[in-house]
Parts: C-alpha cells; structure tokens; sequence
C-alpha cells in the first residue's frame, strides 16, 4: 500500500510540474543549434516546449552583427520557446505558441524586443513574457508589433514600452503597436514612454481585458512627450486600467495626445496623478483624456491629484463619476491650463489645498 501510495504521489507531482510549467520535458539547444534547424526559406518550426541560449557576453543595444535571430523567422506551432540572453533586435517571431524573452544578464542594458532604423520586427503568438534589463519593448527607429492572442507581461530594469528617438537617422519614425488580451508592466524606469523627436511617433495599445502598468522608480507610469501631435494610446474593449509611478501617474508634454479607455480607470502616484506640464504653445499644447466606459475614473496623487500648467485634461466617465483626491490640491492649473470633467453621476474633489480647478457634470 506504501509503495503504491509513493507512486501516485510521484505521478501526481510529474502532472502538477506538467501543467504549471508545461513539458516536464524541454528541449534545449544553443542558439547556433536552433537556428541549424531552419529549412530552406528561414524558417525554424517549433512544435515542443524548447529554451534556446545565447551568450550573454554577445548582449548588445544596436544592432547585432551576432548572437542574434534577425536572419530567420520562428514558427512556433505548439508549445513554447523561450530565449535566453539572445539579441532579439529586429525578430520575427510568428505562430500560436508561448514565448518568453529572458535578457537580463549581470551587467548588461539590453532590449527584450527592439525594432531598429526603418525596420519591421513582428511578434505573434499567445503569451508573451519579457524580462530585461534595459527596454522590454523598444523601437529606435523602427516599428515593433505584438500582435498576441493572450496576456504580454513585462518586467524591465529600464522602460516597459518605449519609442524613443533615433539619435543616427532622425527622419526615421520609432512606433510601436501592440495588440493583445492584456497587459501587464512592472518597470524600474517608466511604465510606457513616448519621447520627443524631429517626426511623429506613436504607441498604440489595444487590449480586451484590461492593463496594469507600474513604474516601480521615481518616474512616470506612463509619459508622452512627442511634440508632434505623437498618440499615446492604451484603450482595453473590457476590464479596468491601473497605473502608478513615483513621479506621476500620466505626464504629458508639448503637443502630444494621450488617450485612455477603459470601464474604470485608476491612476496614482506619490506626487502628481496626472501631469501636464506644457509651459509654452511653441510645440502646441498637450492633450490627455481619460475616459471610463461603465465605471470611474479615480485620479490621486499625494501632493497633487491633477496639475495642469498649460494643454488640457479631460476626465470623461460615461455612466458613473470621477474622483480626483489629494492630501495638496485636488487640481491644480496654471497659465492656459483646461481642466474638464464631465460625469454621468457625479465629480467628487477630495483634497487638504484649496485650489480645485474647473469640474462640470
């Protein structure tokens, strides 16, 4: 009865392994190994659970002239691949499957996906999990899609999402677009950032079943600062948006555009919940709505819920209120400064200052 008992008990802990995990069993090759196995279009087809390493000491920014999968495309049809300190700069990566990204080596500041001067790097699949040192999600120059039908999750020493300015070519348009069931970010560096640059550039995310985007440091949940009418968008089709960060929770500046939408939103940080900080119209004023489908929009930030120097803030809940809370002021503006909330239900300001801006229902 014992010995039988201990093999149920060692069979039932091989099906947990199994379904937590997936194959108890992976394959794994060296990177040189794994692209050996593509056919005679480029293609490497994965129909197992496999992990594919790279050499940590070849981890690069640019891009790489080895240690690298920009010369194939991966077809995963089953399973999951997963990519450990690999330069994924410029991949293509198609199929139904998992895929996970680990390129977070000692003393590295590495990019987990990242889309370079005028070119395309698609990634498509279920899930897909980024662990970085640098970047989760960069694009310098180039246009990055994911295009998933599961949960991205980034976890990212640097900047969560970022399209920044290609320093070498700047003509070239950094945009990144991203599709997926939903998305979750925890950052060091900012959550989302779209910087300034000499054309416009835009990150665009689509998702079905809500975000929660959090930057751990003293910096933005989400920033856009593309002077050029550059588009931040996160909109989900259900569930809620949340996000935090050390500085603010949403800053906007110059002449971008930021919109948000979901059926609640929440976003908070230790200092300002919602920054615009225009200070000119040289560039335009700055735009961020943020709209709540069936829920609220809830707006806190510690020494100010909103603060709105110049551009214009636009809090919209559609069937419900808006709660913006402060231990300083609830809102406060400044220079051309337009601060709109519009409720179905109610604006509730909670704040110790007693600036409190403009609300209207």
């Amino acid at each position: 009865m014992k010995r039988k008992n201990l093999e149920r008990a060692v069979l039932l802990g091989i099906v947990l392994s199994v379904g937590m995990y997936g194959s108890a069993l992976a394959e794994e090759l060296s990177l040189e190994e794994f692209k050996s196995k593509a056919n005679s279009e480029n293609i490497v087809t994965v129909e197992q659970d496999t992990i594919v390493n790279g050499d940590p000491n070849e981890l690069t920014f640019e891009d790489p002239d080895k240690n690298h999968i920009k010369d194939i495309i991966v077809k995963v049809d089953s399973g999951k691949v997963s990519f450990n300190n690999v330069n994924m700069t410029n991949s293509n990566i198609l199929g139904i499957g998992n895929i996970i990204v680990n390129n977070n080596a000692p003393n590295k500041t590495v990019s987990g996906l990242e889309a370079t001067t005028n070119k395309n790097s698609i990634i498509k699949g279920k899930n897909v999990q980024i662990i970085s040192s640098g970047s989760g999600a960069d694009a310098y120059g180039g246009l990055l899609t994911i295009d998933i039908d599961g949960e991205l999750n980034i976890n990212s020493d640097g900047i969560g999402i970022h399209a920044q300015e290609d320093g070498e070519n700047p003509n070239a348009a950094s945009n990144v677009n991203v599709n997926a069931d939903r998305l979750i970010i925890n950052s060091i560096n900012r959550g989302i950032y779209l910087t300034n640059a000499d054309v416009k550039q835009n990150i665009i995310v689509e998702l079905k079943n809500g975000a929660q985007i959090i930057s751990t440091g003293y910096e933005a949940g989400i920033q856009n600062s593309n002077s050029l009418n550059g588009e931040l968008r996160i909109a989900t089709e259900k569930g809620n948006i949340a996000i935090s960060g050390g500085y603010a929770g949403a800053w906007v500046t110059y002449g971008s555009i930021t919109n948000i939408s979901s059926d609640s939103n929440n976003i908070s940080s230790s200092r300002y919940g919602i920054l615009n900080n225009t200070n000119s119209d040289k560039n335009g004023y700055a735009q961020i709505t943020v709209t709540a489908k069936t829920g609220d929009n809830n707006i806190t930030g510690v020494n100010t819920g909103i603060r709105n120097d110049g551009g214009s803030v636009f809090l919209k809940s559609q069937e419900n209120g808006n709660k913006v809370s402060s231990n300083g002021n609830a809102i406060y503006t400044s220079g051309k400064a337009i601060v709109d909330l519009k409720a179905a239900v109610d604006n509730v300001l909670n704040a110790g200052g007693d600036d409190y801006g403009t609300a209207s229902t």
